[in-house]
C-alpha cells in the first residue's frame, strides 16, 4: 500500500470553460458539495481544437480541480450540469507523489464515499466454479467532444 506522501487515490482534474467567472461558479458549487476539495481558475488560455468539423480559436479558462479518485463518478455525473458546454472537457490525471500534509487536508475535505446498498452475492453453478460469486464489469464512460 503506497504511503500518504505517494499521491495514492488523489487526482488533478482540467476542465476548461468559456469564462473565468463560470470555472469560479463551477468550483464553487463541487467545493460546497465536497467532491472536490479546492478549485484554481486559471485565467488567459486561448484553445485550438476542431468542433462540428470547423477549427475554433477561443479565449477560456482552465479549472483545476483536486479530488479523490473514488469521486470521479460524482464529477462526471455533475459537471455536465453546471458547465455550460454540451461536452465538457474533463480529464483527470493521477498524482503520483506530493506533500502528506496537503493530500490528507484534500482526503479531509471531500465527502466520503457512499457505501451503496450492501447487496449479497448471487452464487451461480458455473463450469468449474459451483458457488462462486458472479462479477459485473463496468463499463467506462466515454470522453468524446468537448465543446458546446
Amino acid at each position: 500500500m503506497p504511503s500518504r506522501s505517494r499521491g495514492g487515490d488523489t487526482v488533478v482534474v482540467l476542465v476548461t470553460t468559456p469564462t473565468p467567472d463560470a470555472a469560479a461558479e463551477i468550483a464553487r458549487a463541487l467545493v460546497a458539495e465536497r467532491i472536490v476539495a479546492c478549485g484554481n481558475v486559471v485565467p488567459g488560455l486561448r484553445s485550438v481544437y476542431r468542433w462540428q468539423g470547423k477549427v475554433q480559436d477561443e479565449p477560456e479558462a482552465l479549472l483545476v480541480l483536486k479530488t479523490k479518485r473514488r469521486l470521479l463518478g460524482a464529477l462526471k455525473a455533475r459537471l455536465p450540469g453546471l458547465h455550460p458546454y454540451q461536452v465538457p472537457e474533463l480529464l483527470a490525471l493521477r498524482v503520483a507523489d506530493g506533500l502528506a500534509a496537503y493530500l490528507d487536508w484534500v482526503e479531509e475535505s471531500v465527502r466520503a464515499p457512499d457505501p451503496g446498498p450492501r447487496s449479497q452475492p448471487r452464487a451461480r453453478a458455473r463450469a468449474g466454479r459451483a458457488g462462486a460469486p458472479r462479477r459485473r464489469r463496468r463499463k467506462a464512460a466515454r470522453v468524446s467532444a468537448r465543446r458546446p
